[in-house]
């Protein structure tokens, strides 16, 4: 998660909403977003991302669909607003 929110940070113009830290935490709304997305294996669902463990390990990574290679594609040129409003 902390690579995937790492990324995505370096690829976004996060609003001041989503770095607001979250009350009785040491996080802003993004990390948890993004933590709901693993944990709630949205991507997966949506058919946007897998996630492959290797043999023989209990961790993983995200791989890109095409599907969701697509969609990054399409939204590349797209100002990004408020992501989670």
């Amino acid at each position: 998660m902390t690579k995937l929110d790492e990324l995505l940070r370096e690829q976004l113009t996060l609003s001041v909403g989503d770095r607001e830290i979250l009350t009785g935490r040491k996080d802003d709304r993004f990390s948890q977003v993004v933590r709901n997305l693993v944990s709630h294996r949205t991507l997966e669902k949506r058919g946007l991302a897998e996630y492959r463990t290797k043999e023989g390990s209990k961790r993983g990574s995200y791989y890109l669909t095409p599907r969701g290679a697509a969609l990054l594609e399409e939204e590349e040129n797209v100002i990004q607003p408020d992501l989670f409003d």
